[in-house]
């Protein structure tokens, strides 16, 4: 297997771009799905360090919306979903949402949405990348 033919399996986007974060709602930008390569398997990965301002507890959701136009009112895809309520604590944590690129509309848009309980100005830093994977076209060359 050559290394072009690994590169054209793989794709990454980045959903939200590594920082500190605070209680609030973020979105990614659009991912345009018909400018991606045709892949059978998606990935969502959420990085989450350790939190600063002591928060008590937290609920985080990080989550996969999908519309048919980039501007349009974003659904969120079932069953990719996950809902975290350990603190990262000093080694921090990662999460994993999978789901079917195939089965999405033509534009995916990543949701983070951060509660807090207690603390003085909780956050903490995070990033998240979509990765697709398993080309369904064998490369030419």
């Amino acid at each position: 297997m050559n290394r072009n033919f690994l590169q054209e399996k793989t794709h990454l986007e980045h959903a939200l771009i590594p920082l500190s974060r605070a209680e609030n709602t973020y979105l990614s930008a659009a991912i345009d799905g018909q400018a991606l390569p045709l892949c059978e398997q998606g990935m969502g990965v959420l990085m989450l360090g350790a939190e600063t301002g002591t928060p008590t507890s937290h609920s985080t959701v990080f989550k996969l919306t999908h519309c048919d136009t980039s501007g349009g009112t974003y659904t969120d895809v079932s069953g990719a979903t996950t809902t975290i309520t350990a603190l990262p604590g000093a080694s921090g944590s990662k999460h994993e949402v999978k789901f079917s690129p195939a089965a999405c509309k033509r534009y995916r848009k990543w949701s983070l949405a951060i509660d807090f309980t207690g603390g003085s100005s909780p956050a903490f830093p995070c990033s998240a990348l979509e990765i697709i994977g398993g080309s369904q076209q064998e490369p030419l060359s």
